[in-house]
């Protein structure tokens, strides 16, 4: 239980993950057509598996009260229009902990080929939001996030050169440094 009191903390403040929803107005008509936005409370997901039986944690910012959770499903992740309800979470598949939310998830819920995203939308008397979009790999029994596997080796190589190239600058300004105090 420790190790995933510490994985909240690094997710919740030290790479939080903000998604924008949209805040329905009593004005618009049944189409949910806005200007106006306001941050999601979902920061990020973890998962945790155990045999056939698994458990999502979604991060919330602030306590959220829920009016109905949903797993949702896109059978074309690249079409974010294209999330439909795939089942209402029961309460008793989920329980609060402190302002993050704990849903138990079975085998039988998710896609056994990996190529249907799910993500979780929660409504609240003040609109409705929906967390990152993930997929559940069963070779390996893991839960990747969508912009993971679209970022694989690419969004790490970018970071990883982006990095490199840091040190590499810090280093050439202290050997700069130290050259002019020799010189003196």
């Amino acid at each position: 239980m420790q190790i995933l009191s510490i994985r909240k903390i690094i997710f919740c403040i030290i790479i939080p993950h903000m998604v924008e929803a949209r805040k329905p107005n009593e004005n618009e008509g049944s189409s949910g057509k806005t200007n106006e936005t306001k941050r999601s409370p979902i920061q990020n997901l973890c998962f945790e598996s155990n045999g056939d039986d698994h458990k999502a944690t979604i991060l919330l910012s602030k306590k959220v009260y829920i009016d109905n959770i949903y797993l949702m499903r896109n059978e074309n992740p690249e079409n974010i229009n294209g999330y439909v309800v795939d089942k209402v979470i029961k309460k008793k598949d989920y329980k609060f902990e402190g302002n993050d939310i704990e849903v138990n998830l079975s085998e039988l819920d998710l896609d056994k080929d990996n190529k249907i995203a799910y993500s979780f939308k929660i409504d609240e008397s003040g609109g409705s939001f929906q967390s990152e979009a993930f997929k559940y790999d069963k070779k390996d029994n893991k839960f990747k996030l969508v912009r993971e596997i679209k970022g694989g080796f690419l969004g790490f190589s970018w970071t990883t050169i982006l990095y490199v190239g840091l040190v590499v600058i810090g280093v050439l300004i202290c050997l700069f440094i130290l050259m002019k105090i020799m010189n003196r």
